[in-house]
């Protein structure tokens, strides 16, 4: 699997709002299993499967800022029959009113 093209990357949100970021795959076959982290400065760690869904090769992980820790990067990956995903697709969460660069 691979990311598709054209996807929004920079999503500004404010603290203690839930966004969904999504993460859409190019793959064959589309029976894709999804794998999400979060990242920041400090540490990564995974993103619990009761906040993603996913369907076929699209996922969706609901994500909810609280702290300035909890901005940064969220990298989602893609495994089928073929593989997994070497490079992953990648999200920035920046506080809302930001502009991205």
């Amino acid at each position: 699997p691979v990311c598709q093209p054209g996807q929004t990357k920079v999503f500004g949100v404010a603290r203690q709002e839930t966004t969904r970021i999504p993460c859409e795959l190019e793959a064959n076959p589309p029976e894709v299993s999804f794998t999400w982290k979060f990242n920041n400065t400090m540490e990564a760690v995974d993103i619990a499967q009761a906040h993603v869904t996913s369907d076929r090769t699209r996922s969706t992980a609901s994500y909810t800022p609280m702290t300035e820790l909890d901005y940064g990067t969220l990298l989602c990956w893609g495994s089928n029959d073929q593989g997994t995903q070497l490079e992953p697709c990648v999200y920035h969460i920046v506080p809302a009113g930001k502009c991205s660069t």
